[in-house]
């Protein structure tokens, strides 16, 4: 490890890149076929709910980092750029929506800043076995969600 690492922040930082990359490279793969927003939105939601193996593993070294992020501020760039990218990720699909006549028009960075942060929190509690939150839980609330927030009035 020390060949190719001087401290146990570059792992982490190199284990954030790679565990990010393998995220998003499943999630273009995904959304590659699917053009309606709606849709593209509940198969994030699906690549985020770590309740399977790799999905897991990634949401393992999220919370490294974030653990890490908050008393290291060098890790702090890494993991702003990366978290700026999932959060990116979600606003262009809610304009995508809002676009197709599929989402109401809202503040699409706003939406995405609070639905990000919800599902970190849910995942936060799935990836370190909450007995009161699980996967399909956490598919459930964000489904809510994204009904109270994003789709027109009935």
């Amino acid at each position: 490890m020390h060949y190719h690492f001087a401290s146990k922040q570059e792992v982490l930082a190199a284990a954030m890149d790679d565990a990010v990359r393998r995220a998003f490279e499943r999630q273009r793969e995904a959304l590659r076929e699917e053009d309606d927003a709606r849709a593209r939105l509940e198969l994030l939601i699906d690549h985020q709910v770590p309740d399977t193996g790799q999905v897991r593993r990634e949401w393992s070294v999220w919370l490294q980092v974030w653990a890490e992020s908050a008393l290291r501020p060098d890790l702090r760039a890494v993991h702003h750029r990366y978290y700026q990218g999932w959060r990116s990720v979600v606003e262009r699909t809610i304009v995508r929506g809002q676009r197709q006549g599929v989402f109401r028009p809202v503040d699409a960075a706003a939406v995405a800043t609070r639905f990000t942060a919800l599902a970190d929190g849910l995942g936060i509690q799935v990836a370190t076995g909450s007995p009161t939150i699980t996967g399909p839980q956490m598919r459930r609330i964000l489904t809510e969600f994204v009904a109270a927030e994003l789709l027109p009035s009935s």
